[in-house]
């Protein structure tokens, strides 16, 4: 069967159609499918390395934090817990001008590493006084924690007040640390 030119370039033509349809659903299409979920791999692995990266950064951060609260009393030893404690109440006090004649420490057990002591204190001064004593507590590296304060008037000008509070410190126990 000879086949005309014309008919000839339409097979041809048709051929290379059929050709191209069958490259472009078996071959370009699942190329490029695959090339976009790569993409999309690398994406999400480029952001999950900024991301531990950042952790990689915070880490030195929180571990230079961490090392400034062992190093300012987070200790092994309530009673070196106390007495650091103690050091600092006064201080405080001193600092702020608010008078705290009654402190005292009581040890609470439990099973956990980190170990509390609970100091109660109270005490008589201005509001100004006060506010400056519980600012120092709080902007503390000491690990303490304000757990109650009461803040009462016995002069009806309320230019002198008491204040009676709990503080909780943390020490760490390093026997109950390893044994968990």
């Amino acid at each position: 069967m000879d086949l005309s030119k014309r008919e000839t370039i339409i097979l041809y033509g048709a051929v290379v159609a059929v050709a191209l349809w069958v490259g472009w659903y078996f071959v370009f299409k699942p190329v490029s499918k695959r090339m976009n979920e790569t993409h999309q791999l690398k994406i999400s692995l480029e952001q999950e390395v900024d991301a531990m990266n950042a952790l990689l950064d915070r880490r030195k951060e929180i571990q230079a934090r961490w090392q400034t609260r062992i190093d300012d009393g987070l200790g092994s030893d309530a009673a070196a817990t106390e007495s650091v404690m103690w050091h600092r109440l006064s201080q405080w006090s001193s600092d702020s001008n608010f008078d705290l004649p009654n402190i005292t420490p009581q040890r609470m057990a439990n099973d956990t590493a980190f170990q509390e002591v609970i100091f109660t204190v109270s005490g008589k001064g201005t509001v100004e006084g006060a506010a400056r004593l519980i600012w120092a507590i709080e902007q503390s590296t000491m690990p303490v924690r304000v757990s109650s304060l009461q803040l009462g008037s016995p002069d009806p000008s309320g230019r002198e007040i008491s204040l009676s509070m709990r503080l909780s410190v943390l020490y760490l126990n390093k026997s109950k640390s390893e044994a968990s």
